[in-house]
């Protein structure tokens, strides 16, 4: 028996011819929208037994001829726009835009639908319940709800290019019908009708045809309506929007170049740009526990796992510490297998987002602050703690330390900061005995002067080396200098930094002061250096050498010392000046006040100005000397451990992860609870990695202890057992931990004593780092010439120690460089990476520096020979030319393009006949550097010179350039001779004129013994021989060219023998030749 209705169809129509001026409007004729009043009202008269929108569509549809009954009118219009039928056999044409009526057309077209794109849609036997006790459950084939409605309008658009937004109000399957399938749609904006129509079941496997058809005024449809987001499309969009992290905007124009074509109108499937940003937004909102982010994060304290993670949330000031167990974990198994452990604090910005309070005051800008840690054992890099905060001060940093501290950690040796003196004051109140860095300064001030016993700090504070360079790089009186400037300053501050003897750090600085106070350098007369140029040359001899050299030895002759100058490097009469007051920045402070006096002295006046003259510079680094502990390595030899320079480079590292690779899919910045929920994953994965790396290597050195001493049970000493763990020492660690000696250091506070620096040993960790001298264990007061010897015995002795040592591993090393062999066709199967240098490397090069000029060292470039395979033919004169064998000619270039560059005389003659093609070259190389134009001006040159060798079809010329130095300079310098020899005889009044655009010196020897010699001879003023007169009446005169060229010549039997022998770089003239030379 069919279900009874609900309602009383004669009731519901008594009651709608009730009120049918309510339901009809006046003006428009037509019933109100479902969302009007009457329809409530006639649902509560029925007492609710129906909808207000369900009795809507009962007289919209005219269902039991309702509508009827109430105005035929209404009947013949509502289907009239319902259902349109117009037959066309072929596609219509768009209409005029000029047409005044709305004419009503159909378009018939096919859809094909693949085999996958009907398998999921098509889904076959799903049950549906029944209120039939006897038949409870009813099976049907229906389309996939939210997916067959975005595959049926894609092609739809694809079929007719019309924008219309069609909703689909149909979709149903008979198996058994005379239709398989019908689908019905309209477009919300036009009212055109879509039908779709499959006759038959399509069989297993393939395609599925529908007979469609569009009628409806869809020409003019240009509304501008959006379909909804729905189904797979929706899952592609979040997916890219939100995991891909791909903006709203980019997403739609990827669409939107896949989906249209130019001047089409936009399709209605195309998501908007606020679509995209709502759906994002939505799909982040779901995720979140509170809208508060603070209500939030106090939500996930009491979730697993962020119970035992999150430790603490402040609300006004802001702020939430965080770390994990297997962090702290991780931490003390790092104490334990290192001597002295090391941890670097930093800050970072713009990854949270400001926080509304409910107040309504917003938060200041929130920090990320982390402790890092860089096992160099293990080669991992973790962190162990982390705070955001509003706040940057010291009080709330140390409050987060000291929170920390308090889970049981043995205390580090060393913390690495920047120079932010918020972070240098919390690790002071946090790690050491002392309440402020003042006092922590004046500790060390004491220690330094070796004053009354002081107890050294449970922890050493420093500064990361690049930090402080960036620091002093950044002062606008460095940065906005010269390249020698600022190379010149920096690498002497660099000498400081890694200095640790305080009395050498004096000097250095007094050196520096001198050199930036004093306008003018030089020599005073006599030729005897002022300070300024002592000073000078002093700080250049460091920087090209590292070695400490007495000031004595720049300048070895006593005339070179002035008058009542101080030469000497003690200092100890400013400690008397000091008196009870003195400390290390009081005793600096001093050194720049005497440098100061003593330039204002006009006794110490130079030849020239100073270049490097800068008081600025002079007055900044004396207030930056207060922190001097801090950024150098002079408390190095107190504190008996750390390295010359320390590295926060792994907190940098750690930051750079978190922003570029954690949340690399992320925009930043985020909510607060969202950051520290994928920080914590991130967190607890990166520790699994790093613990399971731990433990492996903490194995794998107990294993071969173990194997170590059952192999060398009577071997004295083993440097492999050294380098291992020791378990009993792992052991004994614990049970300090166990006994709650958690906050003692391994090695309890001593007393100062005074050390020499031979008793000052540096304690090795086991990680392998590379050992620190101090720079007074190389107090050299030599010459250049016994430092290279002494360099040169010390090279010796250590490569017969590496061959020895070599000799034991020569056949693993062989059967692993066999493993890891490559193909290196020409050098490019290597990948050449280029060492990044600092400012504490050697910089040789500072003491050929021409200091007076101003201008920036041009870089030289280097011609490509004609062989390289990467150079092609030059076209000149309509003909292509390949030239080879280019050497001889290049290395000629090379060599005036170095002299063009370091003569000033050689310059103006080279620009002075800028004409000359070769000139050309060298003058533009220099200016432009090697280019296109500079291997075509190779060729014409050399084309002049040469004959083709061979001529190709098509007009290909090759070169061959293969030739001596002694051809290229006779035919290149054809009109720039080297000089002119005049000779003269008294007695016959002969006169013989001889043009050479070379000087050719035959050399007893196959070295440059007797060179000067030999030109002694061939230039001396003596009178030659005539050959006409056979008498020594010949007077020769000379006279010399800009440019001179030598050719030497060696006996052929020692060049055969001593062939391997190289010649000196330079030479330097008497001055009888440096008139001519």
């Amino acid at each position: 028996m069919p279900k009874q209705a609900s309602f009383d169809s004669e009731e519901l129509l008594k009651i709608l011819l009730e009120k049918k001026d309510t339901i009809i409007d006046a003006e428009t004729k037509q019933i109100h929208k479902p969302s009007h009043i009457c329809w409530l009202e006639i649902s509560r008269e029925l007492k609710n037994v129906i909808k207000p929108k369900y009795i809507y569509t009962i007289v919209l549809q005219n269902r039991f001829g309702i509508l009827s009954k109430l105005d035929p009118n209404l009947s013949q219009s509502s289907i009239s726009t319902k259902h349109i039928h117009i037959e066309s056999t072929k596609l219509v044409e768009p209409l005029d835009s000029d047409s005044e009526t709305d004419e009503l057309v159909t378009l018939k077209f096919n859809i094909t639908l693949s085999v996958e794109e009907w398998k999921r849609i098509y889904t076959p036997n799903i049950i549906y319940n029944r209120s039939d006790r006897i038949n409870a459950t009813r099976s049907y084939d229906v389309l996939t709800p939210n997916e067959w409605t975005n595959i049926i309008h894609s092609h739809f658009f694809e079929q007719t290019r019309k924008s219309c937004p069609i909703t689909f109000k149909y979709g149903k399957i008979f198996p058994a019908g005379d239709k398989y399938l019908q689908i019905l749609g309209h477009c919300s904006s036009c009212n055109s009708i879509l039908k779709c129509l499959v006759e038959n079941c399509p069989s297993p496997e393939t395609r599925v045809t529908m007979h469609c058809s569009y009628s409806g005024a869809f020409n003019k449809c240009n509304s501008g309506k959006k379909r909804r987001i729905i189904g797979q499309k929706r899952d592609d969009y979040l997916n890219k929007i939100v995991k891909q992290n791909m903006s709203a905007a980019f997403v739609r124009r990827t669409e939107a170049n896949v989906l249209m074509e130019f001047g089409e109108s936009e399709p209605s499937h195309l998501p908007s740009l606020n679509a995209l940003r709502v759906l994002k937004y939505r799909n982040n909102k779901k995720n979140q526990l509170h809208n508060d982010p603070i209500m939030a994060l106090t939500l996930m304290k009491s979730i697993t796992p962020y119970d035992k993670i999150i430790n603490d949330i402040g609300y006004d000031r802001f702020f939430v510490h965080y770390w994990t167990v297997t962090e702290l974990n991780m931490y003390r198994l790092y104490t334990k297998t290192n001597s002295t452990p090391r941890i670097t604090i930093d800050a970072t910005g713009g990854i949270v987002s400001k926080i509304k309070l409910i107040s309504g005051r917003e938060t200041a800008y929130i920090f990320l602050y982390q402790i890092g840690v860089m096992d160099y054992k293990t080669q991992s890099q973790f962190t162990v703690a982390h705070m955001l905060s509003e706040r940057h001060d010291n009080n709330s940093i140390s409050h987060w330390l000291t929170e920390w501290t308090r889970n049981k950690i043995i205390f580090p040796k060393i913390v690495v900061t920047d120079q932010s003196k918020a972070l240098m004051m919390a690790v002071i109140k946090s790690f050491t005995q002392y309440s402020s860095l003042s006092k922590y300064l004046s500790i060390c001030s004491s220690l330094l002067l070796k004053e009354s016993e002081v107890e050294i700090p449970h922890c050493m504070l420093r500064n990361d080396f690049n930090h402080t360079m960036k620091l002093l790089s950044s002062w606008p009186e460095i940065k906005n200098s010269s390249y020698r400037i600022k190379n010149f300053y920096l690498r002497s501050i660099g000498l400081v930094i890694a200095s640790t003897d305080f009395n050498d750090i004096k000097y250095l600085l007094e050196c520096i002061f001198t050199v930036a106070l004093n306008e003018e350098d030089g020599y005073v007369s006599n030729n005897i250096p002022n300070a300024c140029e002592i000073a000078k040359n002093y700080l250049k001899q460091r920087i090209s050498s590292h070695l400490v050299i007495n000031q004595e030895t720049v300048y070895s002759s006593d005339e070179n010392i002035i008058e009542g100058q101080d030469t000497e490097l003690d200092s100890a009469h400013l400690l008397n000046e000091l008196g009870d007051d003195n400390s290390i920045f009081k005793i600096i402070q001093n050194i720049y006040n005497n440098c100061l006096e003593e330039s204002h002295s006009q006794k110490i006046q130079g030849n020239h100005d100073n270049m490097q003259y800068c008081p600025m510079i002079a007055k900044k680094l004396l207030q930056f000397s207060k922190l001097i502990p801090c950024w150098s390595a002079v408390m190095v030899t107190i504190f008996k451990y750390g390295e010359i320079t320390e590295t926060s480079a792994s907190s940098e590292s750690l930051f750079n992860d978190l922003k570029n690779r954690t949340f690399k899919h992320k925009t930043l910045p985020l909510r607060v609870d969202d950051f520290i929920q994928i920080h914590i994953d991130d967190i607890l994965g990166s520790m699994k990695i790093v613990g399971a790396k731990q433990y492996t290597d903490i194995e794998n050195c107990i294993r071969t202890e173990n194997k170590g001493d059952e192999i060398n049970k009577d071997r004295s000493f083993d440097p492999i057992q050294n380098l291992s763990v020791n378990r009993e020492q792992i052991e004994k660690s614990v049970s300090l931990s166990e006994k709650g000696q958690y906050n003692e250091i391994s090695t309890s506070p001593t007393k100062y004593s005074s050390l020499t620096d031979t008793e000052y040993f540096h304690e090795k960790e086991t990680n392998n780092i590379k050992s620190i001298s101090p720079a007074t264990s190389i107090d050299l007061l030599l010459s250049e010439e016994e430092t290279a010897s002494i360099d040169e015995e010390q090279d010796k002795n250590k490569s017969i120690t590496t061959a020895t040592l070599s000799q034991c591993d020569e056949f693993d090393k062989s059967s692993e460089d066999e493993n890891i062999a490559i193909e290196n066709w020409k050098g490019q199967g290597h990948q050449h990476k280029k060492k990044k240098g600092n400012y504490l490397d050697v910089d040789r090069n500072i003491l050929f520096y021409n200091d007076n000029s101003k201008t920036k060292s041009p870089v030289i470039g280097i011609l490509k020979n004609g062989n390289c395979p990467e150079l092609q033919s030059i076209k000149i004169n309509n003909k292509q030319y390949t030239l080879t064998n280019t050497c001889a000619f290049d290395s000629l270039v090379q060599i005036l393009f170095t002299s063009y560059t370091d003569s000033l005389d050689y310059f103006e003659f080279i620009e002075a006949n800028i004409d000359f093609k070769l000139f050309e070259l060298i003058s533009r190389g220099i200016r432009d550097g090697i280019n296109v134009q500079s291997y075509r001006k190779r060729a014409m040159i050399l084309i002049e010179i040469y004959k083709p060798s061979l001529e190709y079809p098509k007009g290909h010329f090759h070169l061959d350039c293969s030739c001596t130095e002694h051809f290229i300079v006779e035919n290149l310098f054809k009109n720039y001779d080297s000089y002119h020899e005049n000779k003269t005889c008294f007695n016959c009044k002969e006169e013989k004129t001889r043009k050479c655009r070379k000087i050719v010196v035959n050399l007893p020897t196959a070295d440059l013994t007797f060179f000067l010699d030999v030109l002694n001879d061939m230039y001396s003023d003596d009178y030659k021989k005539c050959d006409s007169c056979d008498k020594y009446t010949i007077k020769c005169n000379y006279t010399f060219g800009k440019q001179i060229f030598i050719e030497l010549f060696a006996p052929s039997s020692n060049r055969q023998l001593q062939f391997n022998k190289n010649f000196d770089v330079s030479l330097t003239l008497p001055k009888s030749h440096k008139d001519y030379i």
